[in-house]
């Protein structure tokens, strides 16, 4: 599977389209997700369940465009949710 185009990643990012459409929940999860922290810890420590989680991620990139792990850690990056210094 092809990572998102960093073209096109940064043209998002430009216009801040992806960050319009996610609830505050989703950018928290969206962030957890980019500090490297697994689907059970943030079911865990939000006291939701994995599939709600799951359901969750699947929205942000449908949203955003990104398809993995990767493209949403790069992405959390560039939009300010985290810093390349920054842990869970």
């Amino acid at each position: 599977m092809k990572s998102l185009n960093p073209i096109v990643l940064k043209a998002l990012v430009a216009s801040q389209t992806y960050m319009r459409p996610c609830t505050k929940r989703q950018r928290e999860i969206w962030r957890m997700v980019a500090l490297g922290m697994r689907t059970i810890e943030i079911a865990q420590k939000l006291s939701v369940s994995v599939k709600t989680v799951e359901t969750h991620l699947a929205k942000i990139k449908g949203r955003t465009g990104c398809r993995n792990t990767s493209d949403l850690t790069r992405a959390a990056i560039i939009a300010g949710l985290i810093t390349p210094t920054q842990t869970a």
